[in-house]
């Protein structure tokens, strides 16, 4: 990959370029001081990927791209090419795993969710209905991924899409699912999934042609894909295991990597024998030279320790009793090792902690580094995510171990603050499943804020997709903020849906007497108990 560092380009206006959400975001990390190695780490992106999206922010004018560019050569004379080895301790780390693949059928830029394909069950394409078994097929596909597509994806237009684009593609999409089309025919559970259909498409439409409703939801695509991203980026789990992987190999490397001849002085040759006489002893043993399957056999011996197994060359000096011969009871034990392959063995041993030590201490510079770089500009998932790799690789240094914890408490801060934006956007919405999961992520990072702990509680009271769930949620936010009538009445809510009805009416008295001098929240104590008494406390 190239080593280009990526400048910002002055006076460019960047509201007018048509970046895809991958360039945009790419774009909001350079600062004219990391270059593309780097820019893959902290933001998880494949090193392809990076290339491109930086080529192409180069072409718009957006960026500057300075610097050589390491393995790109320009045509030379046939032959083969000079290639530096890199030093074990050296060796290349792999980037950050990138972040998942896009759904199938939808743009990688449009979208960083990576749902399995739609599973459609026999059952419903069996079902006797008045419809073809493709349109059985297409409205099922369609019905099971409309909470995965954008308003711009259902309607099939690109995000830069003016009004007539967005209306052409409504007035060809429509009919097709307008219910008036299915008049007089039996459509069975087909039915609803063809009106829920319609309603999204006609609400995608509403908001695409509607200036301010566009707006909005067009930030709020921004804020949930930056989310998505920061959450990808602070899960360092894959980056660590390949990173730390990346390391051994580098110390193996080092030890099995046979010595340059250079390194070790030739013997001096040994004196001819006179002529009759006996070839002269040598005036000391030597030990024999390892060759570089020994030494692997050795290494997988785990470094020294306890060679369970005889050696190769002494495993060819065993033979197997020939067929019939008596076998002597009192069998002698195996040969251990010898003193000379003892030796190398603590040899390589202390080569391999040595590389090991190097290389890991190499790659902890690296990271700290980047981390202090994101926290310098205020990019606190890409900072956790270079100092959890740090940390992984130093898990005995105490202070490293302190300041990743600190980052990434900073991190989930920063990351709940975006999902409150989005949370309240679904929420205003109606989208209670999508809201109640956008407030518990808020929850994650502000463990003790009662305000989104009970909006929790709230949305998945009304999603009703985990009600046990919502009481604990309304439980910690009259424990965050006892005084307040509302956590106590949002309580009261969960407990009347789990069929808790005596502790519900106690939450609705302690409220009452909490709201004695508001006539705003006594009327909504007096609605809520109503509702508890008709059967609807949501």
């Amino acid at each position: 990959m190239s080593v280009r560092v990526p400048r910002p380009q002055p006076g460019c206006d960047l509201r007018s370029l048509p970046l895809t959400p991958a360039e945009a975001f790419l774009l909001s990390r350079i600062d004219g001081t990391l270059n593309e190695r780097d820019l893959a780490a902290i933001t998880g992106m494949p090193s392809s990927a990076v290339e491109e999206s930086l080529q192409r922010l180069h072409e718009l004018g957006a960026i500057h791209l300075e610097g050589a560019v390491i393995g790109r050569t320009s045509a030379s004379p046939a032959g083969p090419a000079h290639r530096p080895t890199p030093s074990p301790s050296s060796a290349a780390v792999p980037p950050p795993a990138p972040p998942p693949a896009a759904p199938g059928g939808v743009s990688a830029a449009a979208t960083h969710r990576a749902p399995a394909a739609p599973v459609i069950n026999p059952a419903d394409l069996a079902e006797q209905v008045d419809l073809s078994p493709e349109k059985r097929l297409r409205i099922l596909d369609l019905h099971q991924r409309l909470e995965l597509l954008t308003h711009y994806e259902l309607l099939g237009v690109p995000e830069a899409a003016d009004k007539k684009q967005i209306k052409a593609a409504y007035y060809a999409l429509a009919p097709e699912f307008h219910p008036d089309t299915y008049f007089r025919k039996q459509l069975g559970s087909y039915k609803q999934k063809i009106e829920t259909l319609f309603n999204r498409i006609t609400v995608a439409h509403d908001v695409l042609t509607t200036k301010a409703k566009r707006a909005e939801y067009d930030e709020y695509l921004v804020q949930s894909r930056a989310n998505q991203q920061m959450a990808t980026m602070m899960d360092a789990s894959r980056d660590v295991a390949r990173i730390a992987s990346a390391v051994d190999a580098s110390a193996e490397a080092a030890v099995v990597s046979p010595a340059p001849a250079a390194a070790h002085p030739a013997a001096p040759a040994r004196p001819a024998a006179a002529p009759g006489q006996p070839p002269p002893k040598p005036s000391s043993p030597s030990m024999p030279a390892i060759t570089t399957k020994e030494r692997r056999e050795l290494l997988a011996r785990k470094l020294g320790g306890a060679l369970r197994r005889p050696s190769s060359m002494t495993m060819q000096a065993v033979k197997p009793p020939a067929a019939g011969a008596s076998v002597p009871l009192d069998r002698p034990s195996e040969p251990g090792p010898s003193p000379e392959s003892a030796r190398a063995a603590e040899v390589l041993k202390d080569r391999y902690d040595h590389a090991r030590s190097e290389a890991a201490r190499l790659q902890i510079e690296r990271y700290v580094a980047l981390g202090r770089g994101a926290l310098e500009r205020e990019d606190f998932a890409s900072a956790a995510n270079a100092y959890r790799i740090a940390a992984s690789l130093a898990p005995d240094d105490e202070a490293l171990q302190r300041a990743c914890a600190e980052v990434q408490r900073l991190a989930a801060a920063a990351l709940a603050e975006g999902y409150l934006k989005q949370a309240q956007y679904e929420e205003n919405h109606e989208r209670w499943e999508d809201a109640s999961l956008s407030y518990v992520k808020v929850c994650a990072g502000r463990p003790d804020d009662p305000a989104p702990h009970e909006r929790a509680a709230f949305t998945l009271l009304k999603a009703g997709s985990n009600t046990r769930r919502a009481v604990e949620f309304a439980r910690r936010a009259v424990e965050l903020s006892p005084e307040a009538p509302e956590m106590r009445l949002t309580l009261a809510r969960a407990y009347a849906i789990v069929g808790l009805g005596k502790s519900a009416s106690g939450e609705l008295a302690r409220a009452a007497e909490l709201a004695k001098a508001d006539a705003r929240l006594r009327e909504l104590v007096a609605q809520t108990r109503e509702q508890i008494r008709q059967g609807k406390p949501i």
